[in-house]
């Protein structure tokens, strides 16, 4: 035939709805047009309600955190605290300044617009190594191990690699 025009009505991911029509005319070189066209309206709306929870979640965290590293630097300059005590407090303090920043992060995100602004270089090596220290007691706890090659500097989004590291690092 010189044209044929298919019809495409289907599910993409198995969550957005896909409807096109395929247009195809015999040239020399065969050219055709595909239109599809989808809506995308309650996946935008979903987006939307989970960056407004996770806006009010990350708000609402910080203070209790903020609460908890007051409490750590304090401790920490009492007095009377062995070696031992010492270095606990020093954990705990670390681990609510990494959390505070991972909250940080997530408020970040959540009221982020999508205009770039906020890739910079980064070095992934540094961010590996820095999800590396936050999983430390989790990966001795499996007794894992975790090796890792040269890796490059990017134009990204430093929390994003965090998490995209930190989460393939779990999962592992």
């Amino acid at each position: 035939a010189e044209s044929a025009e298919i019809t495409l009505d289907t599910m993409w991911r198995d969550a957005i709805h896909v409807r096109g029509v395929w247009v195809h005319t015999v040239l020399p070189f065969g050219s055709g047009l595909l239109s599809v066209a989808f809506d995308v309206s309650e996946e935008r709306r979903r987006e939307n309600e989970l960056r407004d929870f996770a806006a009010v979640a990350a708000h609402d965290l910080r203070e209790p955190l903020l609460g908890v590293h007051i409490m750590a630097s304090l401790l920490g300059r009492r007095g009377g605290l062995g070696l031992e005590e010492q270095k606990m407090v020093r954990l705990l303090d670390d681990g609510v300044q990494r959390a505070t920043g991972l909250v940080d992060s997530i408020l970040e995100y959540a009221t982020a617009t999508d205009d770039g602004a906020s890739c910079t270089e980064v070095d992934c090596g540094e961010v590996v190594s820095e999800v590396l220290t936050t999983l430390a007691s989790q990966i001795e706890g499996v007794h894992g191990h975790v090796e890792v090659g040269a890796l490059p500097t990017l134009q990204a989004s430093r929390p994003g690699l965090f998490r995209v590291f930190q989460n393939l690092i779990t999962n592992a």
